[in-house]
């Protein structure tokens, strides 16, 4: 039994795997970036972690679920640290990256074949715990105690890229919980009320890769999705791309890099109705 891959071939000669190609509908618009801001000049809200007020944070939530986060506290110095520890991982020959690719025991590692929505994203990623092992439940039912354990793959003769991924996390890892006291405030709530269910930290942080793709027209770096946890902390370079979709009208909006800053996602678990 033989294995078919059928390839899509432009008019320049450029060629792409089908598995990547995105149904016409939601194929990239590059109309979105005809502007400097997006869409009519509109961007995302921006909260300021010290300043701003409960009120800002509930809007911000309520009406589009994103925001720029300014004045976070991460130092520039881990950003960038991880920055250049991410790009020398993922400029390594395949073979020496799929070393440490995931595998039917753990899914932290590298991994170049990830779909969203049946579609292949033009991407790779690297996933990591920032504690080095977290506890998975193997089923849905509260009851069931029963958890497998998932490690963290290190590539060897790398210590700069896990160095500089412990660190950062550690540091994202508290501005998370400051947003958490900031979200809780908003509802009304005491500060401390959500970071009781996070104390046993599942968080698991992934480091992307986009690289160039021959035919940019057809494919996604990641497909449209709606992401399950409470918060995503992004941080996005000054490349962009990233779009987000509003609640009023149901458009895509392009999100503008603004220097410094996280792009926060209000997840499914912490959903403003």
């Amino acid at each position: 039994m033989g294995v078919e891959v059928e390839v899509i071939q432009n008019s320049r000669g450029d060629k792409i795997d089908s598995a990547f190609v995105q149904s016409e509908e939601h194929r990239p618009n590059s109309k979105l970036y005809s502007t400097s801001n997006g869409e009519d000049g509109v961007d995302i809200p921006i909260i300021d972690l010290d300043k701003s007020s409960p009120q800002e944070v509930e809007q911000a939530c309520k009406n589009w679920g994103f925001f720029h986060l300014i004045n976070h506290g991460v130092p520039d110095h881990l950003v960038s640290r991880l920055e250049s520890a991410a790009a020398d991982f993922f400029s390594l020959p395949a073979e020496e990256k799929r070393k440490v690719s995931i595998d039917a025991q753990t899914s932290l590692g590298y991994f170049d074949a990830e779909l969203t929505k049946n579609v292949r994203d033009w991407k790779e990623v690297f996933n990591f715990v920032p504690r080095g092992t977290i506890e998975i439940p193997t089923s849905t039912d509260p009851h069931d105690a029963v958890t497998e354990t998932f490690t963290n793959k290190w590539p060897p003769h790398r210590p700069d890229l896990r160095e500089a991924c412990l660190a950062y996390a550690e540091a994202a890892r508290e501005v998370c919980f400051k947003l958490l006291q900031l979200i809780a405030g908003s509802l009304g709530l005491p500060d401390e009320r959500l970071n009781q269910y996070f104390e046993d930290d599942m968080s698991v942080v992934r480091l992307n890769c986009y690289p160039e793709c021959p035919i940019p027209e057809l494919a996604l770096g990641v497909g449209r999705h709606k992401d399950p946890g409470a918060l995503t902390l992004l941080y996005q370079d000054q490349v962009g791309g990233l779009q987000v979709r509003r609640k009023d009208n149901g458009q895509w909006l392009p999100v503008q890099p603004l220097p410094g800053s996280f792009v926060v996602n209000v997840g499914d678990c912490i959903q403003y109705q």
